[in-house]
């Protein structure tokens, strides 16, 4: 395990200048080896510790202190990965199984169509939708078994078009439209609807959702835009409220680019957000990272790559491990799984299979169908897109917290999965406008039960 300066905290071992105040120190911490060399790298090197206490001594100026995690190194970690990954197919090929063949016995899965799933308020697991015989909002604390009809039809107050997400806080519920709209209304209350759409929104963005981001105070939105597919792409923004959506603010300007796949808050560090943005053969594409609850932006995956994501979860940190963000991939050939290391330039395959998960020569990303369970796996859905035959699709589920053991739960091939939205987990259900299963967890054999 070690500590890069630059890496993780690099602002504590500067002057007001931005200039390293590492050249020539020496640092101490008790129990560890603290090396630093004529460039001011400094590699502290030992046990995994989150508040590791260095002594600096610098050159010129007093001695101080820092506080510093000490956490696995990129080239560590890839090669745990690797390991990792090693040991879970030579298990499988020990069973006599495939590395990626779906389970001996289907995973169970139920079709929401009686009810499609578009939310769920956390603070209650209650999940949010729309029955299917009438267009009332519906409620469910099952995954759509069973629900009760709300006697208020979404088209009354959002006209043709359906909601793709129902976002809950304290206060408010917010829906996200088919049509790039945005609505709020009082939470509880489905009868009375104001419209908050962002006014300034591209043209092509009308008749194809955004992402809405809602910070875990309530306090501030953040909604991009997912344009069609037009000749001249009108660019991927993203736009700030700080007034529950009564006025907007473009915050992230990139009008060369196709357009946004999504945003959202990190719930494990106050103020951060992330602008995942696509597609492949455009400016712009990448993540982009805000410090500031999304009032200023930067990218943070690598300039000049050709990698972005779709949709993107945050794995619990977990002691040892890198803190991480977890895309879904796009693309063909692509992983199925990218990962970026918070603190740091760049993304990397978390998911990739040895042996690509088709019977043709290609296979495509996910579908903004991604989530973690309780027990910190993640579960995610390859589509096809409707392009080329032999090109499977599936549920699967990575196992956390390196997400290199994933396992084909179902094979959807054939059951065209776009248009799933956001997924949630509640009350041991994976759950989405489309589908609802039980939660996979991994037994000791590296296997889902």
């Amino acid at each position: 395990m070690a500590f890069v300066s630059g890496q993780w905290g690099p602002d504590t071992f500067q002057d007001a200048a931005g200039n390293t105040r590492l050249i020539g120190a020496v640092v101490t911490a008790a129990g560890y080896a603290c090396n630093v060399d004529g460039f001011g790298n400094m590699i502290v090197t030992g046990p995994p510790n989150e508040a590791l206490t260095v002594t600096v001594v610098p050159l010129l100026g007093s001695p101080f202190t820092a506080v510093i995690s000490v956490r696995v190194l990129v080239a560590d970690l890839l090669a745990i990965q690797a390991a990792a990954a090693a040991a879970a197919t030579a298990a499988r090929v020990a069973a006599g199984l495939s590395v990626v063949a779906p389970l001996l016995t289907a995973y169970a899965r139920v079709d929401n169509t009686a009810m499609t799933i578009s939310g769920i308020d956390a603070s209650t697991g209650v999940a949010y939708g729309v029955v299917t015989a009438n267009g009332h909002f519906g409620s469910t604390t099952d995954g759509g078994a069973t629900f009760t009809d709300l006697p208020y039809s979404h088209v009354t107050y959002f006209g043709a078009g359906s909601p793709t997400e129902i976002i809950c806080t304290a206060s408010f519920m917010y829906v996200v439209h088919s049509t790039g709209k945005l609505f709020r209304a009082v939470k509880g209350v489905f009868n009375a609807w104001t419209e908050i759409s962002v006014a300034a929104r591209p043209a092509a963005t009308i008749g194809r959702t955004g992402t809405l981001a809602v910070s875990g105070d309530g306090a501030v939105l953040l909604w991009c835009n997912y344009n069609s597919s037009p000749a001249t792409p009108e660019g991927a923004y993203a736009y700030r409220s700080a007034d529950n959506g009564l006025t907007w603010v473009l915050v992230n300007n990139l009008p060369t680019a196709k357009h946004s796949h999504a945003v959202a808050f990190d719930p494990y560090a106050a103020g951060s957000a992330y602008h995942s943005v696509g597609d492949a053969g455009f400016p712009g594409i990448g993540l982009y990272r805000s410090v500031d609850s999304g009032a200023t932006w930067a990218l943070v995956s690598t300039p000049g790559g050709n990698r972005y994501g779709i949709d993107m979860v945050f794995p619990a940190p977990v002691a040892g491990v890198p803190d991480m963000v977890l895309l879904e991939g796009d693309g063909i050939n692509e992983p199925h799984l990218l990962m970026h290391q918070k603190g740091q330039i760049g993304l990397q395959a978390a998911v990739w299979f040895s042996g690509v998960p088709t019977s043709a020569a290609t296979t495509r990303g996910t579908t903004r169908a991604i989530g973690l369970t309780s027990r910190g796996d993640c579960v995610y859905m390859t589509t096809t897109e409707s392009t080329a035959v032999g090109v499977k699709a599936g549920v699967y589920v990575a196992q956390g917290p390196l997400f290199q053991n994933a396992v084909l739960l179902q094979d959807t091939t054939g059951i065209e999965p776009v248009g799933y939205g956001r997924t949630v987990i509640t009350n041991g259900s994976v759950v989405n406008r489309l589908i609802t299963f039980n939660e996979p967890k991994f037994g000791k054999n590296g296997f889902p039960v």
